[in-house]
């Protein structure tokens, strides 16, 4: 199982790095092909929004069968694509069956091995994570430049044929609750996807469409709203809701997915927009990237080892604690970049970040869910799973539109102060212009090429101020929750009673 969620978060991680390729195989625009990671996330989140209610009424073994086994048909679906709609289209395919995977695994960890034992567990999940975290990049941009971006997916299949197998064959964890079939909460979940579908696009799409002076927008957001009302309402009062929201009422829960849904923002938000800044101002290509972005998946596969030394020193909270304050620290000294970074000034900050990941996550994941019977653990697997995701897609969302507002407030603001130092600008200019004469044809080129030297230094120092600025937004918005998980309850000594079978045997370790 822990295989088949490294091949999901591969097919997340090694393509991000390969936009340039796919959008010049299938003849889209930027804006197309943006598209290929949203489609994907919004089909993840609906499922996993679902993913408590199939586990129950598939059981952990066919649920997970059916989700590697569908990964594996979409894979090879997006290799195969002819233009951008289908490539949106077989990527949401992959999404929605890839979705289902990661709650699978953490309902086997929480329900089948003893409290004692699931430290281990969790660092070999977190492992197989962090391991496609470091990975992805480097071999996505290493496929997309040496053979062909298709090769990207096509890698995907062996693996995953290999995995559905084994998965059919020897995950007998529990037996399908097959009677909800006939209980099934169909309008739950007509509700969550108009809440997740509309309220993804929104994120995706409002900073294009200039958000609310959209009407595709605005309908939207009012879709989404008056689902989510409708949703509360009806799971809520609902005797078997596909979604149990009753969840919530345990504090350890509640405040462990507000955590992690933070957490989501400040991991992958910088994450997304470092090999963008990275891209945009020192035109770097795939391969370059993605070995500056390596160090960060390095420090996150040794953060697992260092937590579970932690765990024998110290309670769970202060290990949460401290990667909370480390993450946050990483992100501050990443908003002091440069126009010219390089490879040494990236490590220190990835490097920090890196190991913070994991002293934050896997502490927060075992009291969130360690305090929760078994009988509860499916459900509450993939919601505090949709919480993470939903952070990641709010955070990227939103500081991809901060960025871009503040790239254009610094430009418009080095215009000005251009304007009122008339004579400095003047003399640069003149000193710009006799160093370029030499070089051109005639004085109409030496003018346009200053132009143009003019534009690209203010547009890259727009840049990298609004860079700094949402990395410094964030970090200390991230040292600003670390107090809030010292409220967290301890799970020491919590040995939850389970019958062996139906879902609910304990395993040792």
């Amino acid at each position: 199982m822990t295989g088949g969620m490294f091949l999901n978060l591969m097919g997340v991680q090694n393509l991000a790095i390969a936009f340039r390729h796919i959008q010049s195989g299938l003849g889209a625009g930027p804006d197309e092909v943006s598209w290929i990671i949203t489609s994907f996330l919004i089909a993840e989140v609906v499922m996993l929004a679902m993913s408590g209610w199939l586990l129950r009424v598939l059981s952990i073994r066919w649920m997970f069968t059916m989700c590697a086994g569908g990964f594996t048909v979409g894979s090879v679906l997006c290799a195969l694509a002819w233009d951008i709609n289908s490539a949106v289209a077989f990527r949401a395919v992959q999404g929605l069956f890839g979705g289902g995977i990661m709650p699978c695994v953490f309902s086997v960890m929480f329900t089948h091995y003893r409290p004692e034992a699931r430290d281990r567990v969790s660092m070999l999940v977190g492992l197989f994570a962090t391991a496609a975290s470091a990975l992805g990049p480097i071999l996505g941009g290493f496929i997309a430049e040496s053979l062909s971006w298709r090769w990207i997916f096509l890698s995907n299949v062996p693996f995953g044929i290999v995995v559905t197998l084994l998965g059919a064959s020897l995950g007998r964890y529990d037996s399908p609750e097959t009677g909800l079939w006939k209980r099934a909460d169909l309008p739950g979940i007509v509700l969550a996807i108009l809440v997740l579908g509309p309220g993804l696009v929104v994120l995706e799409e409002g900073r294009r469409a200039d958000w609310f002076a959209s009407d595709l927008i605005t309908s939207l957001t009012a879709v989404s709203a008056i689902a989510l009302l409708l949703f509360l309402a009806r799971e809520l009062t609902c005797k078997d809701p596909v979604v149990d929201l009753s969840v919530f009422k345990t504090r350890n829960f509640a405040l462990g997915s507000a955590v992690v849904f933070c957490w989501g923002v400040v991991l992958f938000a910088p994450g997304y927009l470092l090999p963008v800044f990275l891209a945009r101002v020192r035109l770097l290509d795939s391969i370059v990237i993605g070995q500056m972005v390596f160090v960060l998946g390095v420090g996150q596969f040794l953060s697992g080892f260092i937590t579970l030394a932690l765990f024998r020193i110290w309670p769970r909270r202060i290990v949460a604690l401290i990667g909370i304050l480390m993450m946050g620290t990483g992100t501050l000294m990443q908003g002091f970049m440069f126009a010219g970074p390089g490879f040494w000034d990236v490590f220190p900050a990835q490097t920090v970040r890196g190991l913070a990941a994991q002293l934050t996550f896997l502490p927060i994941l075992n009291l969130a869910l360690g305090y929760l019977g078994p009988d509860r653990i499916k459900n509450a697997s993939g919601l505090f799973n949709l919480i993470m995701r939903l952070g990641a897609a709010v955070g990227i969302g939103a500081m991809n539109s901060i960025l871009e507002a503040r790239i254009q407030h610094h430009y418009t603001h080095l215009s000005d102060v251009a304007r009122n130092s008339a004579a400095v600008a003047h003399d640069w200019l003149r000193m710009l212009y006799r160093g370029l004469e030499p070089t051109v044809s005639d004085s109409f080129a030496a003018v346009r090429g200053t132009a143009s030297y003019i534009y690209l230094v203010a547009e890259l120092v727009a840049m990298v101020l609004a860079f700094n600025e949402s990395m410094l937004g964030l970090g200390a918005a991230m040292l600003l929750l670390a107090p809030s998980v010292l409220c967290l309850k301890s799970i020491a000594g919590i040995q939850p009673t389970r019958r062996r079978g139906a879902g609910s045997g304990v395993r040792g370790p």
